[in-house]
């Protein structure tokens, strides 16, 4: 009867609301075995169903704001991933929520959610309509576009970090001359909250697809082009490097991942002598010269790594970024950077570990 359903409708809205949970933790399965990415036939599924949900839930007004923030999060994370199917399928109900949601501007169970549907929709090429999603070039410069959304942009960044720090391959190459194409475009203030929120990135592990590798390569491109320096408040450069400096060290301590130890050896050569907040200054501020011996300090451990692939890929990164920073830099005379320099072009430091530990030493005195 009538009363009957009216009196189970609570109940009903209740799993309805739990079911909408489970899907965002499905969203967030990136579990990998002998069949490959599984985690990607299981966020496939997740995401069909967290629209379709999402859609009957906001159609009932029963979807709350922190509901719907959530979903268009966890589609845009999504939407900027490396799969070209999953990716496109995505992007489709990124935009078809958002169109929905932005029709729903009155309704104040999802006013927030409106409004950044609404300037979501705004932000992209044709409101999303007319983006071949599932091909990197023209997904990437539509999507990247999207970080100027506040609400979106933790959840987003997470999966266009994850596609650009992939290594030698176009999706990859796409992702990552796109982002930092939009960062050298952007204001100031989009870069340092894009910087801040990459920091907190590393910080979290890559996010759920725990991907701190790609993340950190990522990062390192963009500081290499300057896409990450903005006109910031003496020391908030310093800071910031300080902050992924010690993200990177959480993340490699006691690790035996090799591809992750020589990401983080990227990213940290990049932060040696790196001084953007007082470009064109005489001698650093006492933080920055901090963080930049923070950043040698951890490259100087990773000298005498356990491996030697590991060892080797650390000298050579570290002598290419001694080459193009000056002795001032780094606090040092120029006579013993170049000792510096000599010491790792000189070493082979793939061979035996106990042997390089006393140049590692010396270097360390130098510098």
């Amino acid at each position: 009867s009538a009363a009957t359903l009216s009196a189970a409708l609570p109940s009903l809205t209740a799993s309805a609301c739990a079911l909408m949970d489970d899907l965002l933790v499905a969203m967030e399965d990136y579990s990998i075995d002998n069949r490959g990415d599984v985690g990607s036939w299981v966020r496939q599924a997740a995401l069909v169903s967290l629209e379709s949900l999402a859609q009957q839930l906001l159609r009932a007004n029963e979807l709350s704001d922190e509901l719907a923030l959530r979903c268009l999060g966890s589609l845009a994370r999504q939407a900027a991933g490396r799969i070209d199917r999953l990716r496109a399928s995505a992007a489709e109900r990124l935009v078809a929520l958002a169109v929905a949601l932005a029709s729903h501007a009155g309704n104040q169970r999802v006013c927030d959610a409106a409004a950044v549907a609404a300037k979501l929709l705004e932000l992209l090429p044709e409101r999303g309509e007319g983006v071949q999603w599932s091909a990197p070039a023209a997904a990437f410069p539509a999507i990247t576009r999207v970080l100027a959304v506040d609400a979106l942009r933790p959840m987003l960044l997470e999966g266009v970090l994850a596609s650009a720090g992939g290594a030698g391959d176009s999706l990859g190459s796409a992702a990552r001359a796109t982002l930092a194409e939009q960062m050298l475009g952007a204001g100031d203030d989009l870069r340092s909250a894009v910087a801040h929120e990459c920091a907190a990135i590393l910080e979290r592990g890559g996010g759920p697809a725990k991907s701190a590798a790609a993340a950190m390569r990522a990062v390192e491109g963009l500081l290499a082009k300057g896409a990450l320096h903005a006109a910031s408040p003496a020391g908030a450069d310093a800071a910031w490097s300080a902050r992924v400096a010690a993200a990177v060290k959480a993340e490699c301590t006691g690790t035996r991942d090799v591809p992750k130890l020589m990401a983080a050896v990227t990213v940290l050569c990049a932060l040696v002598g790196h001084r953007a907040a007082t470009k064109g200054a005489e001698a650093p501020a006492p933080d920055e010269l901090a963080a930049s011996r923070q950043a040698f300090r951890q490259l100087s451990a990773l000298l005498v790594n356990r491996f030697p692939r590991v060892r080797r890929h650390t000298a050579e990164q570290l002598y290419s970024r001694l080459l193009c920073v000056e002795p001032v830099d780094l606090g040092v005379e120029e006579g013993d950077l170049d000792e510096a320099v000599d010491m790792l072009g000189d070493t082979r430091w793939d061979g035996e570990v106990e042997a390089v530990r006393s140049t590692r030493d010396s270097l360390c005195a130098k510098l």
